[in-house]
């Protein structure tokens, strides 16, 4: 029988056996319907607990890059012990899609700029935008 075909219950409880999340991305691209099961558990939290926040800029711009994959995300968490400035351009790959939550709040372009900005310099400004981004946390 192939794994496809198995009912929903069956196919989630084999999911939840694997280990790693390599595997579960594996696994999801056997089919259409794997994956739209398999896909929540990965997002469902993130933590980078690292203190330099190194894995939050990739989080972030992968959610503005699929804003669907914010609705799974119920748990965020970071430490930010050892903050330091980001690499200048971290988001820059993302600004149109950055620009486009933050204009939301912004009144005028000088703010957004230096919202922008902040994201490279401030814990407050990336956590800020989490909030925006992610709406069940």
């Amino acid at each position: 029988m192939a794994l496809h075909v198995l009912p929903d219950e069956l196919l989630l409880l084999v999911l939840q056996q694997l280990e790693s999340t390599a595997d579960l991305a594996k696994v999801a691209l056997c089919s259409r319907h794997i994956h739209d099961l398999a896909l929540p558990p990965p997002y469902s939290r993130f933590s980078d607990e690292g203190g330099a926040l190194l894995r939050t800029p990739l989080f972030l711009s992968t959610v503005v890059r699929r804003p669907d994959l914010a609705k799974y995300v119920q748990k965020f968490s970071i430490k930010a012990q050892k903050f330091s400035l980001l690499a200048p351009g971290s988001f820059d790959e993302n600004w149109y899609g950055i620009e486009a939550v933050l204009k939301r709040v912004c009144e005028d372009e000088n703010r957004l700029r230096r919202w922008y900005h902040d994201l490279h310099h401030s814990i407050d400004a990336i956590i800020a935008l989490a909030l925006l981004l992610l709406p069940n946390i």
